[in-house]
């Protein structure tokens, strides 16, 4: 009888040890979000996306604090699996001192750590939180198009491409590069060629002349996407932009 009760009590023991290794609550992310570069600052109003996968979706498990006027954030009692991966995404959209553009991104993971970085001998989880400060650096201004103008029609078939220049004094030494997406007749977007440099003209817009003439008559849509292969590959992406072609 002592023996099945041992039995029975390891038993449970052991089931609820197997569910408490299923999910582990992380006390405290904390940390200060900076403007990286030469004039660091701390960021007022940055919201740091913190999730247990790198791509995040609508239905991922995230959190997302801003940060107060000190450029602090803190997320408590946050609920993940006991194997997870935490990831950082932190950005801002109203950028101080002068800035321009978007710092940082909200889909580029800049950190990731251990969701249970120690355990006891029963396998329960006995970190007390993470602590991550994190720079953020500018994201590539939103390239524009210029030509062929949006929704223009008798568009010339032979076409060099321009765009407004994604990079400014904020920018400038970043390796800013360019990939180009089009299609014909609404099908889907194709990429069309990728790491272009900007080829500035007179007039500071990026180029790229089209290496095939267009069909008469037909519906092209296409869009720019900039990126900054200095710091994380932070992309920023165009509208899609719509024309038409002539004879």
């Amino acid at each position: 009888m002592k023996s099945f009760k041992l039995s029975l009590v390891l038993s449970l023991f052991s089931l609820l040890a197997a569910g408490s290794a299923m999910a582990v609550t992380i006390p405290k992310i904390d940390g200060y979000i900076i403007y990286g570069g030469t004039y660091s600052s701390y960021v007022y109003g940055a919201r740091v996306r913190i999730c247990t996968t790198p791509n995040p979706t609508s239905s991922s498990n995230c959190v997302a604090p801003i940060t107060n006027s000190s450029g602090y954030y803190a997320v408590y009692n946050w609920v993940v699996g006991d194997n997870a991966t935490i990831y950082w995404f932190p950005y801002t959209d109203s950028p101080a001192g002068g800035r321009t553009g978007r710092w940082g991104n909200a889909t580029t993971a800049i950190r990731s750590s251990i969701a249970c970085q120690s355990k006891n001998q029963y396998g329960w989880c006995t970190n007390y939180g993470v602590n991550a400060t994190l720079a953020v650096y500018p994201s590539p201004l939103e390239p524009v198009a210029v030509n062929p103008a949006p929704n223009s029609t008798d568009v010339g078939r032979v076409q060099t491409m321009k765009w407004t220049n994604s990079v400014d004094s904020w920018r400038a030494g970043h390796d800013i590069v360019y990939d180009v997406y089009g299609s014909g007749f609404d099908a889907p977007l194709l990429l069309q060629v990728s790491n272009l440099p900007c080829n500035a003209d007179a007039n500071n817009r990026c180029q790229w002349q089209l290496p095939l003439t267009l069909d008469p008559q037909t519906p092209y849509n296409w869009k720019i996407v900039a990126r900054n292969r200095s710091v994380y590959n932070y992309e920023t992406e165009s509208q899609v932009y719509h024309f038409t072609t002539g004879w």
